[in-house]
């Protein structure tokens, strides 16, 4: 059916559609050096949502390793978020998390 379809499109831009709590989750299970991949370049707003969840130590090391240079490629970048991506997906079906349907529009 349509609603789980559009369950299964979630992209890591839709991180910003979960509440903290969620994020916050999600984050706590994902590595650091994964989560500063996948926030390489990534739009301010997006980034900000992704550090306010996590400890303040974490937010520390994760804005830090932002500031400096990276060799990572775009295709690193991407891969991390598809993962993380993932990790929200799996999180939902086992019922950890909720992602929030958008209404349906027909």
């Amino acid at each position: 059916n349509l609603q789980s379809v559009k369950s299964l499109m979630f992209r890591f831009e839709d991180i910003l559609s979960l509440e903290n709590a969620a994020r916050s989750t999600i984050f706590d299970q994902v590595s650091t050096d994964l989560t500063t991949m996948a926030l390489r370049n990534a739009d301010p707003e997006l980034t900000e949502a992704v550090l306010s969840a996590l400890g303040q130590r974490t937010r520390r090391m994760l804005e830090a390793e932002l500031d400096t240079e990276s060799l990572a490629t775009p295709e690193d970048i991407k891969n991390a978020q598809k993962e993380i991506a993932g990790k929200v997906l799996s999180l939902a079906s086992e019922g950890t998390i909720k992602i929030p349907t958008p209404d349906a529009e027909e």
